[in-house]
């Protein structure tokens, strides 16, 4: 394969994943409404498995490079499978989308907040379930 053909791919999939972005709106409320109409949930401040992270894997992880997603609030860190190129992707997110963010991680939106991934270590002294 070309060189080419690997800017190509990633150019395809950074406009991709900007476009399913910008697609959920122009404001936090709206991005929130258009995840809550998708029934998408996520953990408030992890960048791998927020609302958007969790979105976004759901909508490219079909695109056989992509390996996984994390959403820090300014940013998208799309890593891919490629052995060629480099492995992750940086995008800028749009202001909408940060604002989300930054209101999801505050707790704004509980009905997009879900209980952790994986179960949470207990407490020394305390008893766990």
């Amino acid at each position: 394969m070309s060189m080419w053909f690997h800017h190509g791919m990633r150019g395809q999939l950074s406009e991709t994943t900007m476009g399913v972005l910008t697609a959920l709106g122009e404001d936090r409320d709206t991005v929130a409404a258009s995840l809550e109409a998708m029934a998408v949930q996520g953990v408030a401040k992890d960048p791998e498995h927020c609302a958007i992270a969790s979105y976004l894997s759901a909508v490219i992880s079909s695109d056989p490079e992509v390996s996984s997603v994390k959403v820090p609030a300014a940013a998208v860190i799309v890593v891919t499978r490629s052995r060629s190129w480099r492995r992750k992707i940086y995008l800028s997110t749009p202001n909408a989308v940060q604002d989300f963010v930054r209101a999801f991680d505050a707790g704004r939106f509980p009905k997009l907040t879900s209980a952790a991934p994986w179960p949470s270590i207990a407490e020394p002294g305390r008893a766990s379930h």
